[in-house]
């Protein structure tokens, strides 16, 4: 097979696979619809497009993220759109292979979710980060990977007392995390406010190491670490 026939087939597969994601997502929009405020339906379908962001070359200029600016900043595309953007012709898709193969495993997993006809989306919009995501903490410097998100912190109030005060305060979004054994060799996982997390999209310098990793992810793809299905069950938005 050719260079230019395989960008062909994938970008064939690639496309075929995003036009009946974004048809299962109109469907469940309307499914739902009753249960979701007009707001948080366009905000659904933001968050889907934009878990496909990562696999698309793009100036820093558009690498700007949710968690900087609210998902209401980020106008919406569906996910075929965003990839007819970034692979327009077979030529680009096949200068970008590793990038349409990974994407199309990614779409692979959502539809899998879609199967599922009693899925309704639960994850509350001011959860702005996913399990997976690499992050950097503000005032301590480490580096880590979430593993649970939990829409208010699940900890008392001695730890809270202990490791606060937060600006934004206890009932903003907190994640459990592990942290780099680059950074604390010990291995060590933590419990952490959202507005301490500065997300990295393509995290520089080593990869993210700890024992536990892969008792959560099974891979780790363009700067984001993959869930291991048989935990999506759990955080299906976050597959």
């Amino acid at each position: 097979m050719t260079a230019s026939s395989v960008g062909g087939v994938l970008r064939r597969e690639l496309f075929k696979g995003a036009r009946e994601l974004d048809t299962r997502i109109r469907d469940l929009r309307t499914r739902v619809k009753p249960t979701l405020k007009t707001r948080r339906s366009e905000l659904f379908d933001i968050r889907e497009t934009e878990r496909f962001r990562r696999f698309l070359p793009r100036s820093e200029a558009q690498r700007q993220r949710a968690d900087d600016q609210g998902y209401g900043s980020i106008p919406f595309v569906s996910i075929t759109d965003l990839f007819e953007d970034a692979f327009p012709t077979d030529e680009a898709m096949e200068a970008s292979a590793e990038a349409g193969f990974a994407a199309l495993r990614a779409v692979s997993r959502r539809l899998k979710v879609y199967e599922n006809r009693t899925y309704v989306p639960a994850k509350p919009d001011n959860v702005l980060l996913d399990i997976g995501n690499v992050f950097q903490h503000r005032k301590h410097g480490f580096r880590g990977v979430i593993v649970q998100w939990f829409t208010e912190c699940p900890a008392g109030p001695d730890w809270i007392e202990q490791w606060g005060p937060f600006e934004q305060g206890p009932d903003q979004p907190f994640y459990r995390t592990l942290v780099d054994t680059h950074d604390r060799p010990e291995p060590f996982m933590t419990l952490a406010a959202q507005e301490n997390l500065e997300y990295l999209p393509n995290p520089e310098g080593p990869e993210i190491d700890h024992p536990k990793i892969p008792e959560f992810f099974s891979d780790f793809e363009f700067g984001h670490f993959v869930l291991r299905a048989k935990m999506a069950w759990a955080f299906p938005e976050d597959w």
